[in-house]
């Protein structure tokens, strides 16, 4: 056997192990690294004993929302009674969300957290697009005398985006009626799927792109970069996707590279991704008003609405990238749905099923300018 051949052969082994732990996620739990996660989970407590504290939570909060390869694209800065949410450019993602439409995603959704923990916290809680370089928000921090707060604040560190496999059930109508307002009033359309032949549509969809991107070297080489091989990793930069949330042992990075672009590459990753999203419960398709950041931000709300939602009836969540990142794939998706005057900016499964290892955050330290 040549040493090429050897080394395949090892490599398969060592592949075949890590998929013998995706049956086991539990086995490879770390004490620190779920004390990590503890932490950066936590509930506030509120009200907090100052406003410095309060402002501080807000911004905890809004760190929670989800983003693309957990690349957490958002900087604060507190200025008279005003934070500003910024995007951060040093992490976005060139090939995956070339235009930055899933950066501004994002950002809607950062800016939706710190509106709601606001309000909690009795500010006035008001966001405006903020245009200043290439577009933020701007959360109004001043006390207010009647504010409604949202009932969804208990929801924020609950939630989780929960990208293994549900159970296959189907919300109730009711349910979905509470999903469907959710997300309403930003001038964001959604439509929900939850009839197995329209989803079937879907996952063929879905899984075309999922191929198209795992044949890609420049998409695999920058998924690469924001994975998390081993606990060191990812408790030292605390963003990107820790592997154990696929199940995926703990591995050095120089042998985690190729296990897991065997793992989820080839027709054995898209098998198991198809297995994935088929078992949803359901997808939400969300299309903004236009193509700029001011219309990306407003589907960003739209989407955290959602999934604090979701989280609240005790659902599972998570928003699904591959048919979003390239035209054709969005044209694809648009046709299968029936869509005529807008093009999908987001799509979310969601159903019902077990929890996942929470990803991690940066602290406040890092992200505030």
């Amino acid at each position: 056997m040549s040493t090429r051949e050897l080394w395949v052969d090892g490599l398969s082994s060592t592949a075949a192990v890590a998929e013998g732990a995706v049956a086991n996620p539990s086995a490879a739990a770390s004490g620190a690294y779920e004390a990590a996660a503890r932490d950066t989970w936590r509930p506030a407590e509120a009200p907090p004993a100052t406003g410095s504290e309060a402002y501080r939570e807000i911004i905890r909060y809004a760190t929670l929302a989800p983003s693309g390869l957990n690349s957490q694209p958002w900087s604060f800065r507190l200025r008279a009674k005003e934070l500003l949410i910024h995007p951060d450019f040093t992490r976005r993602l060139p090939v995956a969300d070339p235009d930055d439409e899933q950066l501004f995603i994002a950002l809607g959704g950062a800016a939706e957290n710190a509106h709601i923990m606001a309000r909690t916290f009795g500010l006035n809680g008001e966001l405006a697009y903020h245009p200043v370089g290439r577009g933020g928000m701007k959360l109004d921090l001043r006390s207010a005398a009647r504010i409604a707060p949202s009932g969804l604040f208990h929801a924020i560190p609950r939630r989780q985006s929960v990208t293994g496999a549900y159970d296959e059930r189907a919300p109730s109508s009711r349910e979905l009626e509470v999903l469907e307002r959710a997300g309403g009033g930003l001038g964001v359309d959604i439509l929900l799927v939850t009839d197995r032949p329209r989803i079937e549509k879907l996952v063929e969809v879905m899984h075309g792109a999922y191929a198209i991107q795992t044949l890609d070297l420049a998409f695999l080489t920058e998924r690469r970069k924001w994975l998390r091989f081993n606990e060191r990793e990812a408790l030292h930069r605390r963003d990107g996707v820790y592997v154990r949330r696929w199940g995926s042992r703990a591995l050095p990075r120089w042998l985690g590279t190729p296990v897991c672009d065997i793992l989820l590459g080839g027709p054995g990753g898209g098998d198991e991704y198809v297995r994935r999203v088929r078992s949803s419960g359901g997808f939400a398709v969300l299309a903004g008003a236009g193509r700029d950041p001011c219309d990306w931000v407003a589907v960003g709300r739209a989407c955290e609405r959602f999934l604090l939602q979701a989280t609240a009836l005790n659902m599972r969540a998570a928003v699904v990238t591959e048919p979003i990142a390239t035209r054709a794939a969005r044209i694809q998706l648009a046709s299968c749905l029936g869509l005529q005057s807008r093009a999908p900016d987001a799509l979310i499964r969601f159903g019902y099923g077990p929890a996942s290892t929470r990803s991690l955050r940066r602290p406040l330290e890092r992200v505030m300018l």
